[in-house]
């Protein structure tokens, strides 16, 4: 059909960009409630109510469909301007109280799950990913992570030192985020948390410089 796009070639038409989104949204969902390997092509296209044929002119193979997810994640993180990831980082790691500029960007990070869901997180998260998905994730680290790290390397702290205190981060936020969900804790109260709790991890690593 004149309107399907073909092999990985992205849809050109908003008919074919509705069903792509379908089949990205269908896998962030499974991801979600079920774990990772839930996201199987013959699962996806059943949700889908398609054949296998018609999901694999969108994405040829299952690693394709899981490096959309992460792309969508790390799009989310290229959103925030470096300044205000520097302005936020460097508030409450200078500050004895939480300040409103850390709030702030917490906030934003919090509202991009919103609208994109965790699924990119918990696949980042993921230990058993294969080489060819590791390798995709490093390339979106490698471009954003960097906006993390350099408050963290201003105050003194180690490359090994910067990388396991944003890993402790996105670890808590995935935790927090997912107990939001659940109705256990409110949003504000889980920044809360997840803020004083970096601030101690950053104390922490700091202190031992």
């Amino acid at each position: 059909m004149a309107d399907e796009p073909t092999a990985a070639t992205p849809p050109s038409n908003p008919q074919g960009e509705r069903r792509r989104r379908q089949f990205l949204e269908i896998a962030k969902h499974l991801i979600v409630e079920e774990g990772v390997e839930a996201v199987r092509v013959p699962r996806v296209a059943e949700i889908a109510g398609c054949g296998r044929t018609l999901f694999y002119r969108y994405f040829p193979r299952r690693e394709d469909l899981l490096m959309a997810v992460l792309t969508d994640y790390y799009e989310l993180l290229g959103a925030l301007s470096a300044e205000t990831i520097d302005a936020g980082m460097r508030a409450f790691i200078d500050s004895e109280e939480i300040p409103e500029e850390s709030r702030v960007l917490m906030a934003l990070v919090w509202d991009g799950l919103d609208a994109t869901g965790p699924a990119g997180l918990i696949l980042r998260s993921t230990p058993n990913l294969n080489r060819e998905l590791k390798d995709h994730a490093k390339t979106f680290r490698e471009r954003y992570d960097e906006r993390w790290h350099r408050p963290l390397r201003a105050i003194g702290m180690t490359p090994l030192e910067a990388d396991v205190a944003v890993e402790a981060g996105l670890y808590l936020l995935n935790t927090l985020y997912a107990r939001v969900r659940a109705g256990e804790v409110d949003r504000a109260e889980a920044i809360d948390v997840w803020l004083r709790a970096l601030s101690t991890v950053t104390r922490g690593l700091r202190s031992g410089a």
